[in-house]
């Protein structure tokens, strides 16, 4: 009898504990808990590929509820409430050098009253707004979504002299701000390696004008440096993405998962995740010379957008940007030609249209009118060691291909749009509703 029990007990535990189960995204991204419907539901541990983990509540695949996050890479711990995936309500973080927020927050950031305990122990008490909080005092502090600032600010944005101070480094850059902007950097060192890195952290952190303030000074004191002139090729390039994205839709210009708002923001730049669609995306709906038909009429743009075919954030320019609409381009090595695409907008019944130009390195110049349309779709994980079968539930956002028509070599045409016709030269294309 106690061998029945020992063994019923056994089996209660292994069925209990087999409650808890594994699931593995394609991402690398791996969660430990209950699925329902498949999404995220009640406690677990949802461990990303990227050295973070958020261990507590889950609501609609969402964290939700009460739950840790932690970030080993940056050294941060948050440990409080969340919202529909954000930090909200009551909450506590700490930064890699110490700095410590307690408070409340709303829609990740500090929202409300709050205290801040800085590395030396001072403690700050005030109210917080958007992750900003003002402190007077003999020597008036300013706390800007985990940065520390000593020094003014003008209409909220940093003016005049100042010193920042991140929380996640042990690193000051005393500098001169006009209107949030750093013009001018106070350094008086002549460590080229020193001055490499402290411009590698001002590029993270998102000052890229000052990161390039220091790559200049690290190349005034040793104008060999390769590593500085790298980093300065890579961050004027930085810059001019920013520049442009600084130019779109204000929702344009950060990453967003919503289908309407990717949908919105191709239509009116044809951009995806802050960056406009890459020229090889476009240049494999264009069938060769010598074929004919439509070979490729639908790519997946969610995945071939961080994927090694077609490197999404490298090689490629915004050669213009014309009332938000980009021209862009790459050009190939070793003189084998360049492809660019120009964006003329959007039909009214959603087709968007493009004009391709390519060139292999001779004199031919060619050209094609190409139409598309975004679309979403319920595609298979195909993880197929994790998978308990094939099931259609991973969200996609594609483009598909309406029609290419060549419009010859080296041959001017006027490209028009009105309504739901495109008028090419003195032809006109009727789009019908799809």
């Amino acid at each position: 009898m106690k061998k029945i029990f020992l063994i019923l007990t056994i089996i209660l535990s292994w069925s209990n504990f087999s409650l808890a189960e594994s699931f593995f995204y394609p991402n690398g991204d791996e969660y430990i808990g209950k699925l329902v419907d498949g999404k995220r539901e009640g406690k677990g541990t949802l461990i990303y590929w990227n050295f973070k983990k958020y261990e507590g509540e889950f609501k609609n695949d969402k964290r939700h509820g009460e739950g840790t996050f932690t970030d080993e890479a940056d050294g941060i711990l948050y440990i409080g409430q969340w919202k529909d995936d954000k930090k909200s309500g009551s909450g506590a973080i700490r930064y890699k050098n110490g700095l410590k927020y307690s408070g409340e927050w709303k829609n990740d950031k500090e929202n409300g009253k709050g205290k801040i305990i800085l590395p030396t122990g001072e403690e700050y008490v005030g109210q917080f707004k958007d992750g900003v909080a003002f402190f007077e005092g003999e020597q008036p502090i300013v706390y800007d979504n985990s940065e520390l600032f000593y020094g003014k600010y003008k209409n909220n944005k940093k003016h005049g002299q100042g010193t920042l101070v991140f929380a996640d480094v042990k690193a000051k850059f005393s500098a001169v701000w006009e209107n949030g902007k750093l013009v001018s950097i106070q350094e008086q060192s002549d460590n080229k390696k020193l001055l490499l890195q402290k411009g590698h952290v001002l590029n993270r952190n998102g000052y890229l004008n000052g990161a390039i303030l220091y790559y200049k000074k690290t190349l005034e004191v040793d104008p060999t440096y390769k590593p500085a002139k790298l980093s300065l090729e890579s961050a004027l390039s930085d810059l001019n993405v920013k520049n442009t994205l600084d130019k779109l839709d204000p929702v344009c210009q950060k990453s967003d998962n919503e289908f309407g708002t990717i949908k919105s923001c191709l239509s009116k730049h044809f951009f995806y995740q802050k960056h406009p669609v890459h020229p090889e995306i476009i240049k494999d709906f264009i069938p060769g010379y010598a074929d004919s038909g439509d070979i490729i009429i639908t790519i997946n743009l969610s995945d071939a957008f961080d994927s090694n075919q077609y490197s999404l954030l490298d090689d490629y320019e915004i050669s213009r940007l014309d009332e938000g609409k980009p021209v862009v381009s790459i050009n190939y090595p070793n003189g084998e030609g360049y492809f660019l695409y120009f964006y003329y907008g959007t039909t009214d019944n959603g087709a968007m249209v493009l004009k391709t130009q390519s060139n292999s390195g001779g004199s031919g110049i060619f050209s094609d009118l190409l139409v598309l349309k975004v679309k979403k779709r319920l595609g298979a994980d195909h993880d197929l060691f994790n998978s308990k079968g094939i099931t259609l539930d991973k969200q996609q956002v594609v483009l598909e291909k309406l029609v290419s028509i060549s419009l010859g070599d080296r041959q001017k045409a006027s490209i028009k749009i009105m309504g739901n016709k495109i008028l090419v030269n003195d032809k006109t294309l009727n789009i019908p509703n799809y």
